[in-house]
């Protein structure tokens, strides 16, 4: 997770960082629960028909051997502006829950994942790539919950899962240029997505 981290600020819309992002994400959850390594890995599976009657491309699926689709996982690597887009990014995990979950495999699939990795403090950019002002992350999260909500509506199949990270001397970075180069403290621990009441609560620190 470390080594991802410390380039999280490079190529940030290069397919090459997400698909890093896939591999480090599904590493600590097999880690965190041996039985998914019973299961075979896909990345980017696009589903034909979502619960919306269009194709959804999905970053990760676990795939038993029969072939059906068990655990859906979808990672986001959250960096700057991240408490303007929270409200659109909780938005967004409730609409993709419903494609997948009214969708031809939500009837095999066993949870639906939702991962976010950020900073507990994050830089805001403006148009020239100078920080403006650092965004106070875990503030954000915790007027955006969605987990007791998600765990009415599918009783524990849909998780989200937050990771967080401290940037190191983030007070003293004037710009984007000096975020390409980061070391990083304090990273939470993935959990088990079988964890007691399904809900995931992670330590914010």
């Amino acid at each position: 997770m470390e080594d991802f981290l410390v380039t999280t600020y490079q190529n940030v819309r290069s397919s090459k960082r997400t698909d890093v992002l896939h591999q480090v994400v599904l590493e600590l959850m097999k880690n965190a629960d041996p039985m998914l390594n019973q299961l075979n890995y896909i990345c980017e599976y696009t589903l034909e028909k979502d619960g919306f009657g269009g194709t959804f491309k999905i970053d990760i699926v676990g795939v038993d051997h029969k072939g059906y689709v068990k655990i859906a996982i979808l990672d986001k690597a959250y960096n700057s502006c991240v408490n303007k887009n929270i409200k659109n990014a909780a938005n967004t995990t409730m609409g993709e829950a419903a494609r997948l979950m009214f969708s031809p495999i939500g009837t095999h699939i066993e949870k639906i994942v939702f991962v976010s990795i950020m900073p507990r403090k994050a830089p805001v950019f403006d148009n020239q790539g100078l920080v403006t002002h650092i965004d106070d992350v875990i503030q954000a999260k915790h007027r955006t919950q969605i987990d007791k909500v998600l765990q009415q509506q599918y009783n524990g199949k849909v998780v989200t899962i937050d990771l967080f990270y401290d940037i190191d001397d983030i007070q003293q970075k004037k710009s984007k240029t000096e975020f390409q180069d980061i070391t990083v403290s304090n990273i939470t621990q993935m959990p088990s997505i079988y964890a007691e009441n399904h809900i995931i609560q992670q330590d914010e620190k």
